[in-house]
């Protein structure tokens, strides 16, 4: 009897097994498709006639744009341009940590002076993609994916300008849910990341191969450091071949002129150690110092600037404003250490903010400078 029981047993698990088996069965088969689709809407994927990248997938630099986003007449259609409005170029990067590629859009308007707007979509594949930036009325304008996936547009300032001459880099925010304006580190040979990158081709090609030399970088900023040719220029660290960076101090001439030494760092462009080009990211004054602006601040004018450095004849030096041309826009004299002083400032570009210097010039012996880059807004 015992066994019987458990004969029976037996054979009622394994009919239960099966059951089990088929009703999951029925039930995937059932949720193929619509409830598979709308899980994956729900988390943003956007369905495309080409594959697409994997979630975990980091995608530097500008990307081939997938199926229908790569045509013009697409994005025509997407924006409603009129007229002699017509989409002019689109290029596709991965801006933003959601899945898939967004889009950068150039519409230009050749009856208006060679106008041009910038748009960056999301959801680029979808009935109606997603309009997450669009900046307007760029005369001579273009724009551009950089390779750290950021915008870069380029216009003229005025209309008697007839080539780019104000550039702007742009980043997304994920806290923000927004396109910002961000500052490129570096202040000399380039002030923007359009211009380096424009300034790397030409070095890839073989023109101005100073570019590739830290010394050679440095002594051509002494100009803008208001020091003379003959300041003997060292190398202190890094500089070499395939150095991301480098520290090169810059002593007063002649000797014991009571001038302090610069120390000047650079950094490789996009840290390349293979061929990139050297960019001066910071300038610091021995024996000084600026507390505010900090690096890569958005200013207004007036603005405070604070900051140390050894007094002569009760001042320690004049700041100066420098806008994206290293032209002085403003300036005032700093009187004692610790020093606060109000400065005021003219930008030459009033549809936003530029990018700039705020530097600091001790004038005992020879001019000793200490910079930060900044934001100029209008």
């Amino acid at each position: 009897m015992k066994n019987l029981i458990l004969s029976y047993c037996k054979h009622l698990f394994a009919g239960a097994s099966v059951l089990l088996l088929l009703a999951l069965l029925l039930t995937a088969c059932s949720s193929n498709g619509a409830s598979a689709s709308s899980s994956l809407n729900m988390v943003g994927i956007v369905r495309s006639d080409a594959p697409q990248a994997p979630l975990s997938q980091s995608t530097l630099g500008p990307q081939p744009c997938p199926g229908k986003a790569n045509n013009l007449s697409y994005w025509d259609n997407i924006i409603r341009t009129s007229g002699d409005a017509k989409v002019e170029s689109v290029s596709c990067a991965k801006f933003m940590t959601s899945p898939g590629l967004q889009a950068l859009v150039l519409v230009r308007h050749p009856s208006t002076g060679s106008i041009a707007d910038v748009y960056v979509y999301a959801k680029i594949l979808s009935h109606k993609p997603a309009r997450i930036f669009k900046l307007s009325g760029l005369l001579h304008g273009k724009a551009k994916i950089s390779v750290y996936n950021t915008v870069l547009t380029a216009q003229a300032q005025n209309s008697s300008t007839l080539v780019p001459d104000l550039f702007r880099e742009f980043k997304w925010s994920d806290g923000a849910g927004a396109f910002e304006q961000t500052v490129f580190p570096g202040m000399f040979p380039d002030m923007t990341r359009y211009q380096a990158e424009a300034d790397q081709a030409e070095v890839n090609q073989g023109h101005q191969p100073w570019k590739l030399d830290a010394l050679d970088t440095t002594k051509s900023a002494l100009g803008l450091f208001k020091r003379d040719w003959n300041n003997p220029v060292t190398l202190v660290s890094g500089g070499g071949l395939h150095d991301a960076h480098a520290v090169v101090r810059v002593e007063a001439y002649p000797q014991g002129s009571g001038a302090f030494a610069i120390l000047v760092k650079l950094s490789r462009l996009e840290g390349n150690t293979h061929g990139g080009i050297w960019e001066i990211v910071a300038v610091q004054g021995n024996r000084m110092s600026l507390t505010a602006p900090v690096n890569g601040a958005l200013l207004t004018s007036p603005t405070i600037v604070k900051g140390s450095a050894p007094l002569f004849e009760a001042e320690a030096g004049v700041v100066e404003i420098l806008d994206s041309h290293y032209t002085r826009i403003g300036s005032a004299i700093a009187t004692g250490s610790p020093f606060s002083v109000r400065v005021s400032y003219s930008s030459s570009f009033h549809g936003g903010a530029q990018e700039g210097i705020v530097s600091l010039y001790h004038q005992s012996g020879a001019n000793t400078p200490f910079m930060v880059k900044v934001l100029l807004g209008a």
